[in-house]
């Protein structure tokens, strides 16, 4: 479940509020269908990136002379929120990506480019958890 296409105002499926709901639903349902009630898992915050139309942001370039926005736009910073929920479980990590994010996203992936150090952390974090 990729929180980048539940950024963005509350609606079916989509928004904070889902997400935190949606997110440990998701770890407990795994974990009962596969009968294994430690199985860990792991939880990349999402990066920053250009958040000027939520969820379809990942076809913009933020590159535009004026914004669409009108107002501070909170979305994204609430859905990192959001996953930091999935913490009550245990056996659980959210693998820290905000400073690995770009702005100005390759062909349009809102995707981190810093692949080894993202993966750094995500085997640091799979280490902790395999302990």
């Amino acid at each position: 479940m990729q929180g980048e296409s539940n950024v963005g105002p509350p609606a079916p499926f989509q928004g904070s509020a889902y997400y935190s709901c949606a997110l440990p639903a998701l770890v407990r349902d795994w974990r009962q269908a596969l009968q294994q009630p430690r199985l860990p898992f792991l939880v990349v915050e999402l990066a920053a990136y250009c958040n000027e139309h939520d969820a379809s942001t990942c076809f913009t370039w933020c590159d535009e002379k004026t914004s669409i926005l009108n107002a501070t736009d909170t979305h994204l910073p609430d859905m990192r929120l959001a996953q930091t929920g999935v913490l009550q479980l245990p056996h659980v990590a959210v693998v820290p990506a905000l400073d690995l994010g770009t702005i100005h996203p390759l062909q349009g992936s809102i995707h981190s480019a810093a692949k080894e150090a993202l993966g750094a952390r995500i085997a640091l974090a799979a280490m902790q958890q395999a302990r």
